[in-house]
């Protein structure tokens, strides 16, 4: 895993390749918020995970404003995407950014356009934010997907956010929340009593 940057990036890849001979690895370049047409293809064939993250786009919009030099290709997800590139979606620090809800990701990265006016879908979104984000740090074994013996980690939403219109993709809930088998928050639960307790308990209490 690299920090975005240049050509060259991709030349220190093919030396690692050629050197180190690694059996899967799964070269993810962090930031990847700029990609010119030129690169998608190099980014195709190299087997590159381009890692974005969308509360970034604000802190870029706000440097090019100042005076900033703006990027030439901001957000080409969907250029990606068809060209075979496999995205992840991610937070990034407090430094640049300030932390956010997984649904404020989202919402921030299905609204915001590439280069050429595509936008991600919420599914290639909630793809890139849970399955392939696993997928890149080689977890897809035990989490990224619901499936017969990886963690129970899961959530529970206020609502179908497929039905749902975008514009109210911030304002989802989470009415419940199960770690590794656990439930650890249960919106419905009177406040001050414990919450964590094995799914094979007692239902939550109705609201």
């Amino acid at each position: 895993m690299v920090h975005a940057g240049g050509y060259e990036i991709l030349k220190i890849y093919e030396r690692i390749n050629k050197e180190l001979k690694p059996k899967d690895p799964r070269f993810r370049i962090e930031h990847a918020h700029d990609v010119p047409p030129e690169w998608i293809a190099l980014y195709a064939a190299a087997g590159v995970i381009a890692s974005v993250q969308p509360p970034l786009l604000a802190h870029i919009d706000d440097r090019a404003l100042a005076g900033v030099a703006p990027p030439r290709h901001l957000f080409p997800c969907r250029e990606l995407l068809d060209a075979g590139v496999r995205i992840v979606l991610g937070t990034d620090a407090v430094t640049a950014s300030p932390l956010l809800s997984p649904f404020e990701v989202l919402a921030e990265a299905v609204e915001r356009p590439g280069p050429d006016g595509r936008r991600l879908t919420l599914e290639q979104a909630l793809v890139a934010y849970t399955r392939d984000a696993a997928y890149a740090e080689f977890s897809e074994d035990m989490k990224g997907t619901l499936e017969p013996g990886k963690l129970a980690d899961l959530i529970l939403l206020d609502r179908d956010i497929f039905a749902a219109p975008i514009t109210d993709l911030r304002q989802t809930q989470v009415r419940l929340t199960v770690v590794d088998g656990r439930i650890v928050h249960d919106l419905d639960r009177p406040a001050g009593r414990a919450t964590s307790r094995g799914l094979s308990g007692p239902p939550p209490a109705s609201p």
